[in-house]
């Protein structure tokens, strides 16, 4: 049995639920409360001493990082293939993922911390508010987390993961243009990689970021009549929960 732990607004667990539907391979769903802190206990630190989720847990192996999951799951279950034999194909395929988890994944996070995350964290207690960041290991990843918070949307480097985004929209119109999908006309691990990070934005109602890229646009619709994305996105949000972030997307739009 396949175990994965994750939280089901996680960018990077959400692309591992989305293959998992894809290949349509059986699983148990652990839902890690990250807003409460669930990813720094101790039980879930012997999983990943990283507190990040997505982690994955197959006859007693725990992989970890949602790319690097992706692939494994590719190698247990070559059947439904979303990683092509074809060089060329894997190594473009490859490239959308890099450019996922090395530029896009922080522009994110940074997006969804200052306009979304703060809001909920601004009911906490000052003494919850420090053990939270205080229990996080990564260094980095802290001081991200604790400036989108002091500064919200006054936040310098929202501009930039603005940027970033846009610089990810351009290229997806460009490699749209002779394919149904990012690499092919075929389905591969670079959409189900890269469909979380979209989703993001049009939680946040930011659609106007690709209003005039046709292919883009085609794109998503394309992705979201998969059978797979209702499995793995719409049916996971609490009540209000989606309206709710549109609503501090829109508002946020007036500042970025």
């Amino acid at each position: 049995m396949l175990t994965l732990y994750t939280n089901f607004n996680a960018v990077c667990g959400q692309k591992v639920v989305m293959l998992l539907n894809e290949k349509q391979l059986s699983f148990n769903c652990k839902n890690i409360d990250l807003r409460s802190g669930e990813q720094h206990s101790a039980k879930f630190l012997s999983i990943n001493p990283k507190g990040q989720v997505p982690a994955l847990i197959h006859q007693k192996n725990v992989i970890l990082e949602s790319s690097v999951i992706c692939l494994y799951l590719e190698s247990i279950s070559p059947n439904l293939s979303f990683y092509p034999s074809v060089i060329r194909q894997q190594n473009a395929i490859k490239l959308w993922m890099s450019y996922i988890d090395n530029e896009i994944h922080n522009a994110c996070s940074t997006l969804t911390w200052s306009i979304a995350i703060r809001p909920a964290m601004l009911k906490k207690t000052a003494e919850e508010l420090n053990k939270h960041f205080n229990a996080i290991p990564d260094l980095k990843r802290r001081e991200r987390q604790q400036r989108a918070f002091d500064l919200g949307l006054n936040l310098p480097e929202l501009n930039d993961a603005k940027s970033l985004y846009q610089n990810l929209l351009n290229r997806m119109e460009i490699a749209l243009q002779n394919n149904k999908y990012l690499t092919s006309d075929y389905c591969s691990l670079a959409d189900i990689c890269v469909l979380p990070y979209i989703i993001r934005l049009d939680m946040l109602a930011w659609q106007h970021l690709w209003q005039n890229m046709p292919h883009v646009s085609g794109w998503l619709i394309l992705m979201k009549s998969r059978k797979a994305y209702a499995l793995s996105f719409d049916s996971h949000y609490p009540v209000g929960f989606i309206e709710k972030w549109r609503s501090y997307g829109m508002a946020a739009k007036k500042f970025i």
